[in-house]
């Protein structure tokens, strides 16, 4: 953000941020997605490649907000990725010293995760998706209003169709809701990428931990 001084480019860079901080967690989501449906006959990769594309043959059903739903219960690797309880685990591998560490980290950072993930509604989520397709950014918060111009020297606003909006009913919701994107947000985005990133490090040095030591295993039909 330092690197230029022009406010329309600072805020089209907060607006690349936010979308690789919800990028972030979705190859998260998709991480867990993979090791959930790692037995269903087809492995890790091929599960981690194909989640969201139900038209693949044997692509895991479970979609990444479905995923955190599951994950923001707690207790995660248990419950939503089937993986062996921690007390399982250390009666298998009881001299394994990185483990339980491993366990205990990547159970509070899914948790956190899906906390910012499911957040209003994944609000967040449907403005990124306008991110990738149909790019339309704002600086005018009244752009589609009857009201004044609205503008923020440090902010601009994505645009999403409001999934309350109804075109066959009369018009009691607006047909776009705006998500605010603030330059003074950025680093802290950032620095939520780089948690993100390691939960997924993190996460695979487990799973990879795990499948050394016979704990689990990853079903593959070509194996």
């Amino acid at each position: 953000m330092r690197s230029t001084e022009n406010s329309e480019e600072r805020k089209l860079l907060a607006i690349k941020v936010y979308a690789e901080f919800i990028a972030a967690l979705e190859d998260l989501g998709a991480l867990c997605i993979a090791i959930c449906h790692r037995n269903e006959g087809v492995g890790l990769v091929y599960s981690y490649l194909t989640y969201g594309q139900p038209r693949r043959p044997k692509s895991p059903k479970t979609t990444v907000k479905q995923m955190f739903g599951m994950t923001i219960q707690g207790n995660a690797l248990t419950s939503a990725l089937h993986l062996p309880s921690l007390a399982e685990i250390s009666k298998l591998a009881p001299d394994s010293s990185v483990i339980p560490q491993l366990y205990e980290e990547t159970n509070i950072l899914l948790t956190q995760a899906a906390s910012a993930y499911l957040l209003h509604d994944s609000a967040f989520v449907r403005a990124y998706n306008k991110t990738k397709h149909g790019f339309v950014v704002v600086s005018d918060e009244h752009t589609f209003q009857a009201d004044d111009p609205h503008y923020l020297s440090d902010a601009c606003w994505i645009v999403s169709d409001n999934p309350e909006y109804d075109p066959d009913k009369a018009p009691t919701n607006p047909v776009v809701e705006l998500f605010l994107v603030e330059e003074k947000n950025v680093d802290p985005m950032v620095e939520r990428i780089g948690t993100i990133r390691g939960a997924v490090v993190t996460l695979c040095e487990l799973t990879a931990n795990l499948l050394e030591k016979d704990i689990i295993t990853s079903a593959d039909d070509k194996a």
